[in-house]
């Protein structure tokens, strides 16, 4: 048999370590070290452990990475599933695939489509943490349901003036805010509601229904 993977990338769920399976939490707790954002090394690490986080710097999250795996034992926290928009896929294409080992969780999506007790597995998914693909208006016009994962500059309300500015009919919106913790909240609103909200809609994920 050859060497165990030096780095294992866990998913770790929405949020809540009540979201994370028994395999994420036994893999955390053998950790040596613990790379991931503050939120989640907040809820997930322990005292011993030594913490890195991840303050959006990836080249240097990467070298760290690379630094700790010699003496093995690194664990990189990642927030939802390794497969869904993750920081996995950015480690992937920088280390071998030998190096690594890849542990699922639940995506923010999934909790989402749970609490409005709808199927997800004919959606789109689509990210815009950095901009709005220009087939968005496209997609949400011609898919049934299409997820979206907001950011800092393209929340709820400006996703909805840009498709509604884009000449996408009224639709509604599903959003799921702070899932899983104290103060989740689970939103129907319209379009054109949404469009013109003052609220704060950090740590949001979306899904806008074409019914």
């Amino acid at each position: 048999m050859g060497m165990p993977p030096a780095v294992k990338v866990v998913g770790v769920g929405p949020g809540r370590r009540a979201y994370a399976s028994e395999l994420a939490l036994k893999v955390i707790s053998e950790a040596r070290v613990l790379v991931g954002g503050h939120r989640l090394l907040r809820e997930f690490a322990s005292s011993h452990q030594e913490q890195h986080s991840l303050d959006g710097r990836l080249e240097r999250a990467l070298e760290i990475i690379r630094r700790e795996s010699a003496r093995g034992g690194v664990v990189v926290l990642v927030s939802g599933d390794t497969g869904m928009f993750s920081f996995a896929a950015y480690l992937k294409r920088h280390l071998d695939a030998g190096e690594l080992e890849f542990i699922p969780g639940i995506s923010s999506f999934q909790l989402l489509f749970a609490r409005i007790q709808r199927p997800w597995q004919e959606a789109a998914f689509i990210s815009v943490h950095g901009r709005p693909p220009a087939y968005l208006p496209q997609a949400v016009r011609e898919e049934k349901a299409v997820v979206l994962f907001t950011g800092k500059t393209w929340t709820p309300p400006a996703l909805a003036r840009y498709l509604l500015e884009e000449g996408v009919p009224e639709m509604w919106v599903a959003i799921g805010k702070d899932l899983s913790y104290s103060r989740e909240e689970v939103i129907w609103s319209s379009l054109a509601d949404l469009a013109v909200s003052s609220r704060d809609w950090q740590n949001s994920v979306m899904v806008i229904f074409n019914e």
